[in-house]
């Protein structure tokens, strides 16, 4: 009774000095006490307390093997006076489940028991014993543990008749780390950071919106509507008309107007690029209305023949401005003859 009393003390002293860190090597002791539910075959009491002191070695966070003595000093049934002691030394292998404070385990193991019964033979005999405990992490050092085990001891020897005993035993323990302190682990390093987007390709940009891509673009920052050419530089591009003049109150084009659209129609061929206006004009006699009209129509002739020729129709657009815009005097005959004419205008 002393020895279980003074096992209970080491158990609680240990648990109440425990530090907070798991020894870096895995070495660790278990002080523990419990209850042997003994076989009724032993002709003991039906139960006896224990104390026992063990040293394990955690293998990896959750595998652990440890070797441990109990003992126990039951009270003989039979024969009515004496006692009967046992001391067992087992190597028991515990594998925990869960990365939580709490932790279910299994347990296996085995070793021997020393029997002592008053007007018996001393002696060892094997015992196997396996069961189930559930574990409870205190601090990173300390771990505190209760289990059930059913021990098979193959004691021949100390119950006259009777061979092989099986007892449940239950215990309450705790583990220990020793020595030095295990770091945490590191923490996990950054991600590195994402890699800075790609730069675009020049020949998938347009700075100045030109239509031009800044490969080709030699002439960069055009201001917005200049038309420019392949390079990117400002077009210069000249259209000239002169001589595509029409009779008076007329939309037909005149046989030598041909030759300047012919000459026009080669320039756009050149350019395919380039948008035009194709803009008629009137002189001033005749109202403002009916000089309008005829002024479309015979834009409407020009855009006509240039498209016949070849010219994508999308590239041009007719519009008439009637009488407004006179680039001759309306009180000659030679200044009304000029203003009775097409122009093609670059946008």
């Amino acid at each position: 009774m002393k020895q279980n009393r003074l096992m209970a003390a080491v158990t609680l002293g240990l648990f109440a000095a425990a530090g907070v860190a798991q020894a870096a090597d895995g070495w660790y002791v278990a002080p523990s006490v419990g209850y042997y539910n003994n076989d009724k075959d032993r002709l003991t009491e039906e139960g006896s307390v224990f104390g026992a002191l063990g040293i394990g070695k955690y293998f990896n966070n959750n595998a652990a093997l440890e070797f441990a003595i109990d003992r126990t000093n039951r009270t003989n049934d039979w024969p009515a006076s004496g006692s009967f002691q046992n001391m067992a030394a087992t190597l028991t292998y515990r594998q925990f489940f869960g990365e939580g404070a709490f932790k279910p385990y299994v347990l296996v193991g085995g070793g021997a028991s020393l029997h002592e019964r008053d007007g018996f033979d001393r002696g060892w005999d094997f015992v196997a014993q396996a069961g189930a405990g559930l574990a409870y992490d205190f601090s990173e050092r300390v771990r505190g543990r209760a289990e059930a085990f059913y021990r098979y001891d193959f004691d021949d020897e100390s119950v006259p008749g009777a061979d092989n005993f099986g007892d449940w035993v239950l215990a309450l323990g705790v583990q220990v780390a020793l020595g030095e302190i295990a770091p945490p682990p590191p923490p996990a390093a950054p991600p590195p950071p994402p890699p800075p987007p790609a730069e675009p390709h020049c020949s998938e940009l347009d700075s100045d919106g030109d239509g031009v891509n800044n490969c080709d673009d030699r002439c960069p920052n055009t201001p917005a509507g200049t038309v420019v050419g392949p390079d990117g530089c400002e077009l210069q591009v000249a259209i000239d008309l002169r001589g595509v003049e029409f009779d008076f109150d007329k939309a037909t084009l005149r046989p030598e107007s041909r030759q300047t659209l012919d000459e026009a129609t080669e320039v756009l061929r050149q350019y395919p690029d380039i948008r035009v206006e194709v803009a008629g004009h009137t002189d001033s006699v005749g109202s403002d209305q009916y000089n309008q009209g005829l002024s479309e129509r015979r834009a409407k002739a020009v855009f006509d023949y240039l498209v016949g020729n070849g010219i994508d129709s999308g590239r041009l657009n007719a519009r008439g401005y009637g009488e407004s815009s006179p680039i001759a005097d309306n009180a000659t005959r030679e200044g009304r003859q000029r203003n009775r004419r097409v122009e093609l205008v670059v946008q």
